[in-house]
Parts: structure tokens; sequence; C-alpha cells
């Protein structure tokens, strides 16, 4: 049986990054925009680089395309309910709301902790298909203001995530030694890099409401949006894998860390899109409580959904 202290240990360094940024942008001049800045160019780069370069074939890349799928799904779901939402945020952000999980911080470490090597493994590979779509489509969703289709290519093709997923996927088909290689010569880069994605990343989310009046906030509104955003991953998921459990294509274990993924928390990633570039404060503020909410709100539904997974599955 899981420990649960070690399940919180795993969990308060998240709260702790969002209390930093909360207290940077409350007591020093550092901006938001430097922060997302800093994400989008440098550190998200070098995360999804190592993720490409980490990755495998066969049942690496299954779990891999399954992310991917369910997160495209769950964007056209959210699309579907744009209009409920739509006197605050836009059908693009709504979209990447429902859609963005946040897979790596917050899944890895929990299934390491409850399932070991094997479970972060196979949570890696789901990482790696989140991160795809998120920093690809998801990013095209979030920002998309009404944009044009030629102006919506023009600006997918500006994110410096893209090259470094397409150069890490080159190195590891092409040249699997070398991969290896750099893994290893630069692995240190590599983990900071990833490390300081996870830091900036949920103390941009501290950062975004700092100055939030929190009595404004419209909180059945927010309520709505995440119970939907909830019950919509929770129902795809189950489907999908109940039906990829049939034909063989999950593992008992593939399939319990799977069903998790409706009680992650949203991406903060999406943060970085909206700071750089949302024209609407508004937006960008409740965007802001929205992942925190769901940041906390994962805190227990973690926990729910691992005694539920051990209960019936064995």
């Amino acid at each position: 049986m899981f420990s649960i202290s070690l399940l919180v240990g795993k969990l308060a360094p998240a709260y702790v990054y969002v209390l930093a940024g909360f207290l940077a942008k409350r007591f020093t001049p550092i901006k938001e925009r430097f922060v997302a800045n800093c994400l989008f160019f440098v550190f998200i780069p070098i995360t999804v680089f190592k993720g490409a370069l980490a990755s495998d074939a066969g049942h690496f890349m299954t779990l891999t395309l399954l992310a991917l799928v369910t997160s495209c799904i769950l964007a056209a779901l959210g699309y579907c309910f744009r209009n409920q939402f739509s006197e605050r945020l836009t059908a693009g952000m709504v979209s990447c709301l429902f859609s963005y999980l946040n897979i790596g911080w917050f899944g890895i470490p929990i299934v390491q902790a409850v399932y070991g090597a094997e479970g972060a493994a196979i949570m890696t590979a789901f990482y790696v298909g989140g991160m795809l779509f998120g920093n690809t489509i998801g990013y095209s969703l979030a920002t998309a203001d009404g944009a044009s289709l030629t102006k919506g290519v023009r600006k997918l093709m500006k994110i410096p995530s893209i090259y470094a997923v397409g150069f890490g996927l080159c190195l590891r088909l092409s040249f699997v030694d070398s991969a290896h290689s750099i893994l290893e010569s630069a692995g240190p880069l590599l983990k900071l890099g990833s490390m300081l994605t996870s830091i900036c990343g949920m103390g941009l989310v501290g950062m975004s409401i700092a100055h939030t009046r929190f009595r404004s906030v419209p909180w059945a509104l927010l309520s709505k949006l995440l119970g939907l955003r909830f019950i919509c991953i929770l129902v795809l998921t189950f489907g999908l894998q109940t039906f990829l459990l049939a034909i063989h294509l999950l593992t008992s274990l593939d399939a319990k860390i799977y069903i998790l993924f409706a009680a992650l928390p949203i991406a903060a990633n999406i943060l970085v899109f909206s700071a750089k570039d949302a024209q609407a404060k508004t937006e960008y503020e409740l965007v802001g409580i929205a992942l925190f909410a769901s940041t906390v709100l994962s805190f227990v539904l973690l926990l729910a959904a691992i005694v539920i997974s051990h209960w019936s599955m064995g």
C-alpha cells in the first residue's frame, strides 16, 4: 500500500513554487512576461527536447499517441462548451483549459511514488504526448483570438518547442548512440531545464493571482468549467481505457495510470501563452485562478483516484 505522507511530499513543492511566485509579484519588480519568455524560449524547449530524445519505439510511442489523441478529443469537447464561457474566455482558451493537462509536474512524481520506475516510464510516455499537444496545438488554441488560418500557421511556426521536438526526434531516430551520449553528457543541464520549467511554471500561477480580488471572481462559472472538464476527461479516459484493454493495447498498469488523467490539474504552460499573447487582462487573471483552483483540487482527486484504482483493479 502506498504512503500518503510520501504523496504529500511529492505534491508540496508545487504549492511552495506558487507561493514564491505570489510573493515575487507582490514584492519584486519581476514581470510575468519576463518569466513567460524564459519558459517559452528556453526552459520549455529544453524540456521537450529531452522528452523527444529519450522517447522509444513500440509501447512507449503507443502511449505517447494515446495521450496526444486524448488531448485532441478533449480540445474538441471543450470547444462544444465554448458558448457557456464566452463572456470571459475565448473559444480557443476554453478548449485549451479542457485539454492541456499537467502530466509532467504532477503526474510523473505521483506515479513514481505509487508504482515505481515502471509506472514513471508509462507516465513519461504520456507526458511526451501531452507536451507535443500543448506546445503546438494547445498554444495555437490559447492564442488564436480569431486569427486567420494563415496567421495561425505562421504563429505556430514561431514556436521554439516545435523545432526542439523535431531535432530531438531526428537525433533519436537517426543517431541512437548519439542520443544516448547526449542524454548522459548533457543530463544535468537537461534536468535543470526541466526543473526550472516546473518552478517557473507554477511560480507564474502564483504571480497571476497576486493582485486578484477573490470576491470578484466568478466562482459559479469557474466551478462549472472545472466540473465539466473533470466529467469529460473521466468519461473519455474510462471509455478509451475499457476499449484498449479489451484489444490488448494497454496493460493493467497502463490503464491504472491512464485513468488518473481526470485527477490532473490544468497545465501551467497555458499561463505562459496567456501572459505572452492574451490582450485581455481579465482572461489572464481568470486562467490563473482556474489553474490555482485545479491544482488545489487535484491533491484530493489524485489521492481518491489512487485509492479507488488500488481497490478496484488490485
